[in-house]
């Protein structure tokens, strides 16, 4: 009698590994600052990623470019006090993206994010 539990326990533990191995979403929403007046940022439920210049005549840019599989390549740039955004709906639910971001204030920061 005690051999359909050990059957069934050996099953039951096997699905636990197995759903502790799955991986995760990988989507996520962040902000980030690009210099004292730019920012920069991904809302994942808007699927949108977005650069803020505030003080004119101040600019920031950021290129997107899909990492892990294919999809669309973006860029995105604001100035002189405005703001942008550009849409990543299109990308496949947790694609890994790369985004280099440039500004007036010189230099390059990388950022990875999956939309």
């Amino acid at each position: 009698m005690k051999k359909p539990w050990t059957t069934v326990s050996a099953v039951s533990g096997a699905l636990i590994v197995a759903g502790t191995m799955a991986p995760a979403a990988q989507a996520n929403s962040f902000n980030g600052r690009f210099g004292p007046v730019q920012t920069y940022g991904y809302n994942d439920a808007a699927d949108s990623f977005c650069v803020d210049s505030r003080i004119d005549p101040h600019w920031i840019s950021a290129t997107l470019t899909p990492v892990s599989r294919s999809g669309p390549t973006r860029t995105v740039t604001a100035q002189g006090g405005s703001w942008n955004c550009t849409s990543l709906s299109r990308a496949y639910e947790d694609t890994r993206y790369r985004a280099v971001i440039t500004g007036d204030g010189g230099g390059t920061r990388t950022v990875y994010f999956y939309s």
